[in-house]
């Protein structure tokens, strides 16, 4: 708690003001012990081997991956679609605990990337194929997670191939705040013209994991758990070993000159 690395994300996050970035440490703690208890995983990151065999199945089916290129801007974009798990992650009676231990966990590992909490974050939630959405009062088991974990949300956009589905974009904007309204985009129609309206706004949709026949690829989800995995083997060895996890770069920077 102690240390500039872990209290400088939550200062960046909330502007450099001592008290929001205190808020939301507190916060950050109530949620962690909420969902892992009161061992030691307090004092420490989130590792997966804190999670326990449903929660890493339920990690494992990609509902929110990290894109393995960065948007135009050099920002790192996270893409999420509540299909590809059973349970509708916005359906509040089936957001289960390990639904919540995924998602706390998924913010925390993209906060390894430097570049995450500087710079923020871009989003994008696919509602398409028929999505199932629950009361709006589901939003707030998201959300207490969200603002528990210090990134900021720079854009967002969501993705509708109906237009039966405006609706459910206007309730959002008007249960946002008028600071970040601006910020998200709907985006109405095929996956074709939903990718084209993205790439307007400098996405990589040519690295999206909605493919165009409509199924969630976790081809590089599982390859991205992976290095994740190495990264928190590497930090349980000796402090000389474990300080290599700052020079490990997964998702390439935009001036980042490759190898191989």
């Amino acid at each position: 708690v102690r240390s500039d690395d872990f209290r400088l994300p939550f200062l960046n996050c909330e502007g450099f003001k001592p008290r929001p970035a205190a808020e939301c440490m507190v916060r950050h703690f109530e949620v962690k012990r909420e969902l892992f208890g009161d061992g030691e995983v307090l004092a420490r990151k989130v590792r997966q081997s804190d999670l326990s065999p449903a929660d890493m199945e339920e990690l494992r089916k990609g509902v929110s991956q990290m894109l393995p290129v960065r948007d135009a801007c050099g920002r790192s974009v996270m893409v999420i679609n509540p299909g590809a798990s059973e349970d509708s992650l916005l359906h509040m009676d089936t957001y289960t605990s390990e639904q919540s231990r995924c998602h706390f966990y998924m913010n925390c590992a993209a906060l390894r990337d430097e570049q995450v909490w500087k710079e923020g974050i871009v989003w994008a939630l696919y509602a398409i194929n028929d999505p199932v959405f629950g009361d709006f009062t589901s939003f707030e088991n998201v959300s207490r997670i969200d603002y528990a974990v210090p990134i900021k949300s720079i854009a967002g956009h969501i993705c509708f191939d109906s237009d039966e589905l405006r609706p459910l974009l206007a309730g959002f904007q008007v249960f946002t705040n008028q600071v970040e309204r601006h910020r998200y985009r709907g985006h109405f129609g095929s996956l074709e013209e939903i990718h084209f309206k993205m790439q307007t706004f400098g996405i990589p949709t040519d690295a999206s994991p909605m493919r165009p026949d409509g199924t969630w690829s976790t081809d590089y989800h599982l390859k991205w758990l992976e290095a994740q995995c190495v990264l928190e083997e590497s930090h349980d060895q000796e402090d000389s070993q474990s300080n290599k996890e700052k020079n490990i770069v997964i998702i390439p920077r935009k001036f980042d000159v490759l190898f191989g």
